[in-house]
């Protein structure tokens, strides 16, 4: 427990810790990539795929060749594939339209694959692993605790950040879909060890953490709304 505890917390506050810090910094070029690309590249992935690989080691430590299994694995890479192409399109985008002005001799085709590999598949495949892999994860953990845990406020922490994530991402129609089904995977854990739906929360670290995701990704952006009156990207705000 105590290891699956601390990988969530890692995955909680590590990222949103250094893309602020990077993005302080953004104009910042390392070649031809934004620092926060570079780092993006550097950094954020290889923890993603050591955060991932070992959450799916605690939780199929006991049935490590089950069908499941082999789907976090597959979930795992999704979400580095999807990673990796919006870090690539990305990386492209902003040094051609921020760091320098090309916009206008990009031809419009062009421009519109970019955009989508960027902003919209790249984004679709990386949230399809990450919150899949939340719902197999927490539909497969047998870890049980005695009592509610700090992964109550981790799960909501990480939910707010990703409300926000969602926003800038121009990705707000993918709230809804994500958080029912991060609440369902907890509700049909809980149907699948005949359990009362808060009895498995609060005896199942990853439903505690899914589940309050969930709340968190609503929290998150109903506060943004009410702060900014919509949905307009925090980087449009020069945030």
């Amino acid at each position: 427990m105590k290891k699956l505890n601390w990988l969530l917390w890692l995955l909680t506050l590590i990222p949103p810790l250094v893309v602020i810090t990077t993005e302080l910094n953004k104009t910042v070029l390392v070649g031809y990539m934004r620092i926060v690309d570079f780092v993006d590249l550097v950094v954020i992935a290889p923890f993603f795929l050591t955060i991932a690989l070992g959450i799916h080691s605690v939780i199929y430590a006991r049935n490590p060749a089950s069908k499941m299994t082999w789907i976090s694995l597959a979930l795992i890479g999704i979400l580095l594939y999807g990673h990796a192409m919006h870090l690539t399109a990305n990386s492209i985008n902003t040094y051609s339209t921020e760091i320098r002005d090309y916009r206008s001799i990009l031809p419009d085709d062009t421009y519109a694959l970019i955009y989508f590999l960027d902003e919209q598949l790249g984004h679709w495949l990386l949230y399809a692993g990450l919150f899949g892999l939340l719902g197999i994860w927490t539909w497969s953990c047998d870890i049980s605790i005695p009592n509610w845990s700090s992964l109550l406020a981790s799960g909501f922490i990480f939910g707010i950040s990703y409300g926000v994530v969602l926003i800038e991402s121009s990705q707000v129609w993918m709230a809804l879909p994500i958080v029912l089904f991060l609440a369902g995977s907890s509700f049909l854990a809980a149907r699948k060890r005949a359990q009362q739906f808060l009895s498995l929360v609060k005896s199942n670290p990853m439903a505690q953490f899914t589940f309050m995701t969930a709340i968190g990704i609503l929290a998150g952006m109903s506060i943004y709304f009410t702060a900014t009156g919509g949905f307009v990207e925090p980087s449009k705000y020069g945030l």
